[in-house]
């Protein structure tokens, strides 16, 4: 998923949703690798803390 922030976590919520595994995050401070998929819920919520 390029782009992390406010659509772009909306966004990999919905693929999610809809069954798609995200392995991938980034935003403009870098990005993140997991090849099992993220919980995307925590990985928001460090995004917000500017944790990732």
């Amino acid at each position: 998923m390029q782009g992390f922030g406010n659509v772009g976590s909306v966004a990999a919520e919905m693929a999610e949703g809809l069954g798609a595994t995200v392995v991938g995050i980034s935003d403009q401070g870098g990005g993140l690798y997991n090849p099992r998929g993220f919980l995307l819920r925590i990985s928001a919520a460090f995004t917000k803390m500017g944790m990732l």
